[in-house]
């Protein structure tokens, strides 16, 4: 249940007002002068999983660093 809790909340973020102008641009940049519809898949794959592999990357980091200051917590507080 909170996977499909977390899916409906990431379509509400895509409908956003901030993200909403940027759509005409979006699909223009993956349907545009592209001749098939396999290759404007796999753009459209392609620019899911770079920002997939960029969230992720980013998330880590931010756990890690997270994780770091709490470890050294006492060293930080001074």
């Amino acid at each position: 249940m909170q996977y499909l809790i977390v899916f409906l909340e990431g379509v509400i973020t895509f409908i956003s007002p901030c993200l909403l102008p940027m759509l005409p641009i979006y699909l223009s940049y993956f349907a545009g002068g592209q001749a098939s519809r396999t290759q404007t898949l796999r753009g459209a794959l392609g620019f899911v999983a770079g920002f997939t592999v960029m969230f992720l990357a980013l998330g880590g980091l931010a756990g890690s660093l997270g994780n770091l200051l709490r470890t050294h917590q006492t060293v930080v507080n001074l």
